[in-house]
């Protein structure tokens, strides 16, 4: 179970989010970088979708409480930016950075259902049994956000 700082430099549970029916983290490198400001406003424009779904959105980057609320304001963020220093929560999914790529992700056959950790490449949050959902018209430009 982690804990961590909001970018509003409050402590955070995962607890606190024990109403809420699904979870989606995501993880970047750096706040207000070119690819980690692509992704956040790409997850940014497609938050009512998530919502839709029951889904509550956090992201999670190794930045201070400080450097999350300029980067939430900046871009106008309407989810939680998680501040995770020393990658705890990260470390506690199992998800790893991958620097040729540039990205985090959960190796396969890491156990993160503790968590409810989604997999990008997984359809079950988003209606496995409607075949639209999946197709890539449904997915869009964003890599690893399947809606």
């Amino acid at each position: 179970m982690f804990r961590s700082r909001n970018q509003n430099n409050q402590l955070v549970s995962l607890t606190d989010y024990a109403d809420e029916k699904i979870i989606v983290l995501y993880f970047y490198p750096r706040a207000d970088t070119p690819g980690c400001t692509i992704e956040s406003c790409e997850f940014r424009d497609s938050v009512k979708k998530f919502q839709s779904k029951g889904a509550t959105i956090l992201g999670v980057s190794p930045d201070t409480p400080k450097a999350q609320a300029k980067f939430k304001e900046k871009f106008s963020f309407p989810f939680t930016l998680l501040a995770d220093a020393e990658k705890d929560i990260a470390k506690q999914l199992g998800a790893r950075w991958n620097p040729a790529l540039r990205k985090w992700y959960v190796p396969e056959g890491v156990d993160s259902s503790p968590f409810g950790a989604w997999r990008p490449e997984s359809t079950d949050l988003f209606s496995p049994e409607d075949p639209a959902a999946t197709s890539p018209e449904a997915q869009g430009d964003t890599p690893g956000i399947t809606l």
